[in-house]
C-alpha cells in the first residue's frame, strides 16, 4: 500500500501521475493531502470490488444449490443467470457508489472543521465531469439493451413474460446506475482552496467515468438471455455490442482531451 515501506515515495508518485493525467499544476503543500485522498481511494475501491467478488461467488453458488434441489436437469437457466448477474451489477456498482462516497466523506472528515471550505456556485452538474460522446455512449448501450429485450418480448410471444421481466430489471439497475452517478456528482467537495477544489473534481470525474460505465453491462446481459433461451442472432449481436461498447469507452476515457473535459469545463486557467 502506497506510504508503507517506502518512506511515502510510492504515494508522492502517485499523486505526481495523477496530477499529470490531470493537467493540473501541485503546489509542493497539497502533494501529501492529494497522496492521502487517492490512498483512500484506492482502498475504498479494493473494497468495492471485493464486495462484488463475493456476492456474485455467493449468489452463483445459491443458484446453483437450488437447482441441484430441484432435482436433475434443472440447474440454472436463463432467467435465474440474468437475475445472477443483474445481482451481482447491483452490488458492485452500489459497492463502487458507496466506496466514491465514503472516500469523499473520509476526505471532508480529514479537512477539520475549522477549515477554510471551498464550492463551486453553481453546483456543476455531470456534464461538467464528462464529455458528451462517453455520456450518451454508456446511456445508448443501456437504452439498445432495454428495447432490444421489449421488441423480442414482442416478437416472441412464448417467452413475453420472461423478457418483459429482464426488460424490467435492466431498467432498473440502469434507474441505480444514474442514481449512484448523481450522488457522486453532488457529493460535498473535500477542498481547502481553489487549486485543491480542481482536484476534488477531478477524482470526482474518475470515479463518475467508472461508475456510469456499468451501462455496458446491460447488453451483455440481455444477449445472454437471448442465447441461453435460444431466441436467435440476436443474442450474439448485443454481445458483440456489449464488446465493442467497452472497447469504445476505454478507448473514449483515456483521451487525454477526455480526462480533462471537466478543467476545460470548470478550471480553463488551472493548467499545470
Amino acid at each position: 500500500m502506497w506510504g508503507e515501506g517506502d518512506g511515502g515515495n510510492g504515494a508522492t508518485r502517485a499523486a505526481d501521475l495523477f496530477a499529470r493525467e490531470a493537467d493540473l499544476a501541485l503546489p509542493p503543500e497539497l502533494r501529501p493531502v492529494l497522496a492521502r485522498r487517492l490512498r483512500r481511494r484506492r482502498r475504498a475501491n479494493l473494497v468495492a470490488l471485493w464486495v462484488a467478488l463475493v456476492a456474485g461467488l455467493a449468489l452463483s453458488l445459491a443458484g446453483v444449490a437450488r437447482g441441484a434441489s430441484a432435482g436433475p436437469g434443472q440447474g440454472l437457466d436463463g432467467r435465474g443467470v440474468v437475475a445472477i448477474l443483474l445481482a451481482t451489477a447491483a452490488v458492485g456498482q452500489l459497492a463502487q457508489a458507496g466506496a466514491a462516497l465514503a472516500a469523499q466523506a473520509g476526505d471532508v472528515a480529514a479537512r477539520g472543521p475549522q477549515a477554510p471550505r471551498a464550492s463551486h456556485l453553481p453546483r456543476p452538474r455531470l456534464g461538467d465531469y464528462l464529455a458528451p460522446a462517453e455520456r450518451w455512449l454508456a446511456r445508448g448501450l443501456a437504452a439498445v439493451a432495454v428495447l432490444a429485450a421489449l421488441v423480442l418480448a414482442a416478437t416472441r410471444p412464448g417467452h413475453r413474460g420472461e423478457l418483459l421481466v429482464v426488460a424490467a430489471a435492466c431498467l432498473g439497475t440502469w434507474g441505480l446506475i444514474e442514481l449512484t452517478v448523481r450522488a457522486v456528482v453532488r457529493a460535498r467537495p473535500a477542498a481547502t482552496d481553489l487549486q485543491s477544489l480542481a482536484f476534488d473534481d477531478a477524482l470526482r470525474a474518475d470515479a463518475v467515468r467508472r461508475l456510469l460505465g456499468a451501462s455496458a453491462v446491460l447488453p451483455f446481459v440481455v444477449g445472454l438471455f437471448v442465447t441461453v433461451a435460444d431466441l436467435g442472432p440476436a443474442g450474439t449481436a448485443l454481445v458483440v455490442l456489449y464488446a465493442l461498447g467497452v472497447v469504445a469507452m476505454s478507448l473514449l476515457g483515456g483521451r487525454p482531451g477526455a480526462r480533462a473535459h471537466y478543467r476545460r469545463r470548470l478550471w480553463p486557467a488551472a493548467r499545470a
